[in-house]
């Protein structure tokens, strides 16, 4: 039975409406919610929303905010990287695309290389280096 987590009396850590997969007394995550989209309207959509225990830390030592999509199949997770900060989220083992949509160029879509996560994180840093091991390029 697929129920809303926050109803039953079980306690919702991530303070966030998840969707559980009911069997007795176990509940096993199966999906979140998606968010609005409209600031992140030019990234591609997705259906369900990523969560696990691999960190993608996005570094973003620029004087513009970066809006970013990991996508992996039908799943994916949005997040804002403020002008000189760091943000990370927290995705499940699995093959990756990202994209980044800078506030300076907001209906552009770009994109950063893919990657596998099995049982690590990753940090992507958001700078321009001349023949460097990461590429980001305009798809859109």
């Amino acid at each position: 039975t697929l129920k809303n987590c926050d109803s039953g009396g079980k306690k919702n850590h991530l303070k966030k409406s998840i969707f559980c997969l009911d069997r007795g007394d176990k509940l096993t995550i199966i999906q979140t919610p998606k968010p609005q989209q409209d600031e992140f309207s030019t990234l591609p959509p997705y259906d369900i929303v990523l969560a696990g225990p691999n960190e993608v830390r996005v570094r973003n030592p620029n004087s513009f905010e970066v809006l970013a999509g990991l996508r992996s199949g039908v799943s994916g997770k949005n997040f804002k990287i403020g002008a000189n900060d760091t943000t990370s989220v927290f995705v499940p083992d699995g093959y990756y695309d990202i994209y980044f949509v800078y506030s300076y160029d907001n209906k552009s879509l770009y994109q950063g290389d893919s990657f596998n996560l099995n049982d690590n994180g990753i940090e992507i840093q958001i700078v321009e280096v001349v023949d460097g091991n990461y590429s980001i390029r305009k798809v859109k």
